[in-house]
């Protein structure tokens, strides 16, 4: 596979069965979501992942470096698709004229993710032997498993119309983990390789910040790499606390997502103060310990992401 070329789009074949669609179109529906199992699960996925990352054997062993959980062979091909993506996004040039926000060049990618998108979930499910690094023919039709996760691997990236990426898109790429059944302590490791692609999208196409300029999310796009990184820190093996992040040279852990996501955000945004730029993030290095961030974040998600009609 070559780590700069794009593969050539794939023939568009109208699907056998029609895709999974939203659902959600008004508030009496989000309601029915809140009572539904779905929803439940999801909640309780998301609170399996943070107690797992602050038990104290996790904290440990993301302090000698081994920050992998279990490491399962889905993890390592989520992974391994994760990364060629990168390339791919690398790979599709820019507009050569510079738009505020959102360069139309974004639907290229977004079609070879809808093109390639059956190929790519069936080797993850390891349906196919090898990454397509050139024009197969996907799995026809596809598994009922890979047709159903298509919507969640296509809208992970970004709005092709919209040309904006929020919070939404992010819990689209949290519903594939989930419907994975990635194991709590894989998280880390997908999330790290998926951010990966996103930032690349977002700075290079000039993604806009989905909702009102990115309010939901804490560095204008993200927020659940903030809460999974705070509760892998708030066990006492971190030896670190909120106030610590004021420290322009903190860096806890090689890997956790918390610290890279704010060094990241620093970095986009190093024309003024940290409280100026970031001042949501700012506050929280005022809170005592880690636990008490990562409960507020789990609450600020629960109530702005997964409980908020978006229009």
């Amino acid at each position: 596979m070559s780590s700069s070329a794009l593969p050539p789009l794939l023939p568009s074949t109208p699907p056998s069965v029609p895709l999974p669609r939203r659902l959600i179109l008004s508030p009496p529906d989000l309601l029915s979501f809140q009572k539904s199992n779905a929803y439940k699960s999801l909640l309780s996925y998301v609170a399996s992942i943070t107690s797992a990352l602050s038990s104290s054997t996790a904290a440990q062993a993301a302090m000698r470096g081994t920050v992998k959980g279990s490491s399962t062979g889905v993890t390592e091909r989520l992974v391994e698709v994760m990364e060629m993506l990168h390339d791919w996004a690398r790979a599709v040039p820019a507009s050569s004229k510079r738009a505020r926000f959102g360069d139309p060049q974004f639907r290229v990618f977004s079609s070879y993710v809808s093109s390639h998108g059956p190929s790519l979930l069936s080797y993850v499910q390891t349906s196919l032997p090898s990454l397509p690094s050139s024009p197969i023919s996907p799995p026809s039709p596809p598994s009922t498993s890979v047709h159903n996760l298509l919507p969640h691997l296509a809208s992970c990236f970004g709005h092709p119309t919209r040309l904006d990426y929020g919070t939404g898109h992010e819990l689209s790429y949290l519903i594939l983990l989930f419907s994975l059944r990635l194991p709590p302590l894989d998280v880390p490791e997908a999330f790290e390789a998926y951010l990966g692609v996103t930032r690349c999208l977002q700075e290079k196409f000039y993604l806009e910040p989905a909702g009102s300029h990115g309010v939901w999310g804490l560095d204008d796009y993200h927020l659940l790499p903030f809460l999974f990184g705070s509760s892998s820190l708030s066990s006492p093996a971190s030896g670190s606390a909120p106030k610590d992040a004021l420290d322009p040279s903190w860096s806890p852990l090689p890997t956790n997502l918390y610290s890279t996501s704010l060094r990241h955000t620093l970095a986009l945004k190093s024309s003024a103060p940290f409280h100026v730029v970031s001042p949501t993030l700012h506050s929280l290095t005022s809170i005592p310990t880690w636990s008490k961030v990562a409960a507020g974040l789990m609450r600020m998600w629960k109530a702005e992401v997964l409980d908020k009609f978006v229009v």
